[in-house]
C-alpha cells in the first residue's frame, strides 16, 4: 500500500488493482498484504520499528518460528488492525471506471499540508 494511506484505503486500492496484481505469483500464493501506511510508514518517529515489524512479519509468513517471535514483539502491530493479508482472489472486479489518485498525484497538496505545518511549528499533522 501507499504510504500516506490508512490500512481500508489501502486494502481497497490492492482489490480495485486485483485484475494487475493478480498475474503476480504473490497473489497466487495469498502474499499480498496492505498497511495502515500513515502510521507505520510514512511518518517519523517510534511507529516505523512497528513499521519495519510488519514488513518482516508478511516476509517470513511461511516461517511459524519467525512469526511467532515477531508476533510476540510487544511493538508488533496487530493483524487486522494496522495490516492485513489481502485475498485478491475473492475481489469483485472493479466497476468504477474513475482512476483511483496516485500519490505523485497529490504530492502538492501533501507539500502544503507539511509546509504549513512547519511553519506554525506543529510536530504531527492529518494528511
Amino acid at each position: 500500500g501507499c504510504c500516506g494511506f490508512d490500512l481500508e484505503r489501502n486494502v481497497r486500492d490492492a482489490l480495485a488493482a486485483s485484475d494487475r496484481l493478480g498475474r503476480l505469483r504473490a497473489s497466487r500464493e495469498g502474499r499480498v498484504y496492505a498497511a495502515d501506511g500513515n502510521l507505520y510508514f510514512a511518518r517519523p518517529g517510534p511507529g516505523l520499528r512497528g513499521g519495519v515489524a510488519i514488513l518482516a512479519r508478511c516476509a517470513h509468513d511461511g516461517d511459524g518460528d519467525a512469526v511467532r517471535g515477531l508476533e510476540g514483539l510487544p511493538f508488533m502491530p496487530r493483524e487486522g488492525a494496522a495490516w492485513a493479508r489481502v485475498d485478491l482472489t475473492a475481489a469483485d472486479p472493479p466497476t468504477a471506471t474513475a482512476a483511483l489518485p496516485d500519490v505523485e498525484d497529490l504530492a502538492a497538496e501533501y507539500a502544503a499540508l507539511h509546509e504549513e505545518a512547519v511553519e506554525e511549528g506543529r510536530e504531527f499533522y492529518a494528511d
